[in-house]
């Protein structure tokens, strides 16, 4: 019996400084076996707090305090810690037969992290953290006052109208401020239907007219189609509305060292903005309506 225990120390003492997966896996189900056939005080004494597992990456543990509780749950029944020492087994044996990856995964793996779409993905960052725990103290303050309008109903009812006047103020507060925006926006001469037919040159015109107004969004809207319609004019486009700025933008796709290759730089500069700031409704402002007007010279029209 001394034997065996010094036996079963020795492999804990093994497992705990570290092994290949398909070594513990041959172990997991070991253990596995000792438990079905009852024997469920060995199996606990030969427990280590955790399994070391060498793997490609680096040195990994797997904690055992899930088997313990599996354990402790059903005295009688051990089905469930079976289960999952088996689990636990073929993912082991999975990851040891699993074919070795390629040699430029890494390489491939960096290239599409670098992309645009995941430019913003990783941690929190301050401000974002900052943000959480306003939203969270905002929210614990809602829950006090409720929590406090409810034991008392005169209080109740003086917050409920207090809220009730503060919503309908903020309601007024953003009529107010849409009434005003389309009154500036009545200003500017460039509301212009899509297909109305303009020129290049009443384009420019309503771009800067929008610009002298502060709306960038609209005036880059207008330089946008500004370009179009010059693109229209010289016939390196159709005369055709009905297309998407992704279409207009294959259209212009020609074979290298062609005219309409040469239009497709600036004409896509120009789509990127107006999808950013039009149909994304990002903030705009004088630098980026600037930089319209500069993509339009460079396809020729004029614009300064």
């Amino acid at each position: 019996m001394k034997a065996l225990s010094l036996t079963g120390a020795v492999l804990c003492f093994r497992l705990l400084a570290g092994s290949s997966p398909e070594p513990l896996a041959a172990e997991l189900r070991r253990l596995a076996g000792q438990l079905d056939a009852g024997n469920r005080a060995p199996v606990l004494a030969e427990l280590p707090p955790s399994w070391s597992v060498e793997t490609a990456e680096g040195q990994r543990t797997i904690s055992t305090a899930p088997l313990r509780k599996l354990l402790d749950k059903s005295p009688k029944d051990s089905a469930e810690a079976e289960a999952w020492l088996e689990y636990v087994a073929e993912h082991l044996e999975r990851y040891a037969n699993a074919p070795p990856a390629p040699p430029d995964a890494r390489a491939k793996l960096d290239r599409i992290l670098a992309r645009r779409e995941f430019g913003g993905v990783g941690p929190p960052s301050a401000l974002e953290r900052l943000r959480e725990r306003i939203a969270n103290w905002v929210r614990n303050l809602i829950r006090r006052i409720f929590t406090f309008i409810g034991a008392d109903p005169a209080t109740g009812t003086m917050v409920f109208w207090f809220l009730l006047a503060g919503v309908v103020g903020a309601l007024g507060w953003l009529l107010v401020r849409m009434w005003m925006k389309d009154e500036t926006r009545g200003l500017v001469p460039a509301r212009m239907p899509v297909g109305s037919g303009r020129s290049s040159l009443d384009w420019v015109r309503a771009a800067r007219g929008a610009g002298e107004h502060g709306d960038w969004r609209l005036g880059i809207q207008c330089a946008y189609w500004a370009g179009i319609a010059y693109l229209e004019e010289t016939d390196v486009l159709p005369r055709d509305r009905a297309h998407t700025p992704r279409e207009y933008l294959r259209l212009l796709r020609g074979p290298a060292g062609s005219t309409p290759a040469r239009f497709e730089p600036p004409a896509a500069a120009l789509t990127g903005s107006l999808e950013r700031f039009w149909y994304g409704r990002s903030t705009a402002g004088a630098n980026d309506l600037a930089g319209c007007l500069d993509w339009l010279e460079a396809l020729g029209c004029k614009a300064r």
